[in-house]
């Protein structure tokens, strides 16, 4: 081997060990970023160079640069993100809803109920007490502002959840824009293989996107990223990307939201609602449209319920007073908003009007007790679901309901915790960066670094001897 090939032959040990601590020096440096998948350099021998013996070898060179990924593990992860998306943007919505239907500590609306009636036993037992009287009055106060209240709340969590959603639908834009810019600069730097730190950063920010609302993907053969909503249409196209808004907000009792899309590199829209599934927007958006909504409906049934009824028995009764054919609550026009509007009649307010006899007391006498007992017993009635059950069961039942989803969604949520830990683990396993692997891997390029410059060194020696020996 002539002096000048171990002059290359150093110079390619040296090119290479530059490097390779380059590589790592990148590694560590990014031990922390967030979807970064560790680079290896991978090292090849040179082809022989014409005229050269053979058997002596070409040299050697860095072939590449392969960032370390398993598609597989990324495609699942991509999905268990989801997943998780789904039920952790449900859960702290869940946890207000049973809140507000909270039955702890004798403070909810089955407690008011009780109340309200047993104060139709306690003025049974004594119906010409003005004290007795002012106790229905008041127990249907609060049974009354009860309603008010959940009613408020509810609608309170639908205007909460439509800011988030409004919120959640610029995240969701930004993405898109920054998967969409990340195509450009992958393609013009000749590809995901010439541009891995880009394309790592855009696998994360997938991920991060499917953890908001549900999209499916594929790389083309440029190297961009396409991504599409559900079946609704692309979000991402090549360099261009998509849009998503709030195109209808409906607050009304029943009332839903609605989410646009104007498609990428197009200035064509479309109502998507029906294709937003999953993810935290998917979550919000079953809880806006369908959970809070069945919970409002269901409250302003059995309020709606409770004052037709029983201003229909009430009204037929008479009051110390000889009046008759009262109401007890404020007619309601319908079920819808009932929650809301329920309110105790005007004529409540004199407690001489409050109706305990069957019939005048002129006739029976002020201890006419029956219509007090009569009232009383329709807490014992069956009232509710075609007269199968009683208002307290009605409620009971829709505290049920809303139970079993808060303890479903929460069993989810540590499940999908759980699945997310594992994926993420066998993710670092293959594409994170071990600064024990790093930090050796240093040594060996810092000693072959050292060997080249002293071969180097070597043939420099060898190069002035021969010149020596020349002059």
């Amino acid at each position: 081997m002539s002096l000048t090939s171990i002059f290359n032959r150093s110079l390619d040990g040296l090119n290479v060990a530059q490097q390779g601590l380059a590589v790592a020096s990148n590694n560590i440096a990014n031990v922390n970023t967030k979807g970064y998948a560790r680079q290896q350099m991978v090292v090849g021998s040179r082809a022989t160079v014409a005229g050269n013996d053979p058997s002596l070898g070409g040299g050697v060179e860095v072939t590449g640069l392969n960032s370390v990924t398993s598609s597989f593990i990324e495609r699942q992860l991509f999905n268990t993100v989801n997943q998780f998306g789904t039920v952790d943007g449900r859960q702290q919505t869940l946890s207000q809803l049973e809140q507000v239907f909270n039955e702890s500590q004798d403070q909810g609306l089955n407690k008011n109920l009780n109340d309200f009636f047993n104060s139709f036993s306690d003025l049974a037992n004594n119906p010409t007490s003005i004290p007795s009287r002012q106790a229905v009055k008041d127990k249907a106060t609060t049974l009354t502002s009860k309603f008010n209240s959940m009613s408020s709340q509810l609608s309170s969590m639908k205007r909460d959840l439509s800011t988030e959603i409004s919120t959640r639908l610029t995240t969701i834009n930004g993405y898109a824009s920054q998967i969409a810019k990340l195509n450009q600069s992958i393609v013009a730097a000749g590809g995901p293989d010439k541009a891995q730190d880009l394309a790592a950063q855009r696998t994360y920010d997938l991920q991060q996107l499917s953890q908001e609302v549900n999209v499916s993907y594929f790389q083309d053969s440029s190297g961009s990223m396409q991504v599409q909503l559900g079946s609704g249409g692309p979000l991402v196209e090549g360099y261009n990307s998509g849009t998503l808004s709030v195109s209808n907000d409906d607050l009304s009792n029943g009332g839903t939201i609605a989410i646009q899309m104007q498609f990428a590199g197009s200035s064509s829209t479309t109502n998507v609602t029906s294709q937003i599934t999953s993810g935290r927007l998917g979550g919000n958006m079953i809880d806006r449209n369908t959970t809070i909504n069945g919970a409002m409906t269901n409250l302003d049934n059995l309020a709606y319920q409770l004052s037709t009824q029983f201003n229909a028995s009430y009204s037929t009764g008479y009051g110390l007073d000889s009046s008759t054919g009262n109401n007890f609550f404020t007619p309601l026009a319908s079920a819808t908003g009932a929650a809301a509007n329920l309110s105790v009649d005007a004529s409540v307010s004199n407690p001489q009007t409050i109706a305990a006899a069957q019939q005048d007391p002129t006739v029976s006498g002020k201890g006419d007790n029956r219509k007090a007992l009569t009232l009383q017993n329709i807490q014992n009635s069956l009232t509710m679901n075609s007269g199968t059950v009683t208002f307290s069961q009605n409620y009971q039942a829709m505290i049920g309901s809303i139970g079993v989803m808060v303890n479903t969604v929460n069993q989810d949520v540590t499940n999908k915790t759980n699945l997310l830990n594992q994926m993420q683990t066998q993710r670092e396993s293959v594409s994170g960066v071990n600064m024990d692997e790093e930090g050796a891997n240093i040594i060996q390029y810092q000693k072959a670094f050292e060997a080249a410059s002293k071969l180097m060194s070597l043939a420099d020696s060898m190069m002035d001897e021969l010149l020596k020996i020349g002059t």
